[in-house]
């Protein structure tokens, strides 16, 4: 239950580190593009992209979230592209944990399979916490609020 609980107070954090960026303001893109420059990275298409996925977090936990910020990493800047990978890294592997079978039969064995995947969770909504905070910043920052 601790760990369920850790887990929604991840996604929230996350929630709310990208529900700011749906309010850019319109000279955004030009006084930060300096601090956005990688290679074939466009600022405008960024933003653009971090704000329609502000429309998907009511949809958290799912595997259409990590698709979405795997292709914003893909059109990130440089600076925050890896904040971006391992977020879908590590939500992909925190909804990977919460599911698993319980076998009756071997009770045991599930005991420590659930043990694994707990731990797992754990250590995963850390890296999607601290990925987060990184995410939110650089939003804030490159597009504006």
């Amino acid at each position: 239950m601790r760990h369920t609980v850790t887990i929604l107070a991840a996604l929230v954090i996350c929630i709310g580190a990208l529900s700011g960026c749906g309010q850019d303001s319109p000279s955004s893109g030009s006084d930060n593009a300096a601090s956005s420059e990688s290679a074939g990275s466009d600022t405008s298409a960024y933003c653009a992209a971090v704000k329609d996925l502000g429309d998907l977090t009511a949809q958290q936990g799912s595997d259409e979230l990590v698709i979405k910020a795997r292709e914003i990493a893909g059109i990130a800047p440089a600076d925050i592209a890896a904040d971006w990978e391992t977020f879908a890294d590590a939500h992909e592997a925190v909804l990977d944990a919460l599911n698993f079978d319980i076998d009756p039969s071997d009770p045991t064995s599930s005991l420590e399979q659930m043990q694994k995947k707990q731990t797992s969770a754990q250590d995963n909504t850390d890296k999607m916490a601290k990925s987060s905070k990184n995410i939110g910043d650089h939003i804030t920052k490159t597009c504006g609020k």
